[in-house]
């Protein structure tokens, strides 16, 4: 497969894609031809085809500013599609920065960063964590804290952090090993002096179902 981006080297996206350049190239090739350069939406998907003979088309732009192009029945609602993305980000544990960025490349997309957006758009920019912008989306606190990752999107990738935590937690869990079979030793030591004591005499081995090989009366003093 070739794929073929139909804007000229020192061209722009704001200058327009050559589609009617790729009809030769096409024609000229017995490989599939992959088309790239302003497939904005859903029903752009066939125009190109039609028009230019390829086989498949290749979407960036408007795959970031709305991912919901794919769809045949047509675009989801901004605000469906961010909060989507910004709980799929929390869920996977993505870095905050890079869903920052794409939550504001959707907001430029849609022209959602002025008037009656602006404050919104300000918000994301100032926000520095998944939880600042759980707030900025109006996603429940409580189901971000009940699903956030274990670097809380980046805060705790230092490495440092990670190996104090995770070593934290041996620790603790070495500890509670030895409190448990500490315990298991001194409850298996209580039920031997209470057999020993009922049976007024020592014998070496376990008391339950054992057969004593050595004995001595045993005297208490009270």
């Amino acid at each position: 497969m070739l794929t073929v981006h139909t804007r000229l080297r020192e061209e722009r996206p704001r200058d327009p894609a050559h589609w009617d350049r790729l009809a030769p190239v096409v024609s000229a090739l017995s490989i599939p031809v992959c088309m790239n350069g302003d497939v904005m939406k859903y029903e752009d998907i066939e125009k190109c085809k039609e028009e230019t003979g390829c086989s498949s088309v290749m979407i960036a732009r408007a795959a970031q500013w709305n991912p919901s192009v794919f769809r045949s029945e047509g675009f989801l609602p901004m605000e469906t599609v961010m909060s989507d993305y910004l709980k799929t980000s929390v869920v996977y544990d993505y870095h905050f920065k890079n869903t920052k960025y794409v939550l504001a490349q959707m907001m430029e997309g849609a022209q959602r960063t002025k008037g009656p957006y602006q404050d919104q758009y300000q918000s994301l920019s100032r926000s520095k964590s998944h939880l600042d912008m759980c707030k900025v989306f109006d996603v429940n606190t409580s189901w971000y804290e009940e699903r956030k990752g274990e670097t809380l999107g980046g805060l705790l990738q230092d490495t440092k952090l990670i190996k104090k935590k995770r070593k934290a937690e041996h620790q603790e869990a070495k500890l509670a090993k030895e409190a448990k079979i500490s315990l298991e030793m001194e409850m298996a030591a209580g039920e031997k002096v209470a057999c020993e004591k009922e049976a007024g005499e020592v014998i070496v081995g376990d008391c339950d179902g054992a057969v004593p090989n050595e004995k001595r009366d045993v005297k208490y003093s009270t």
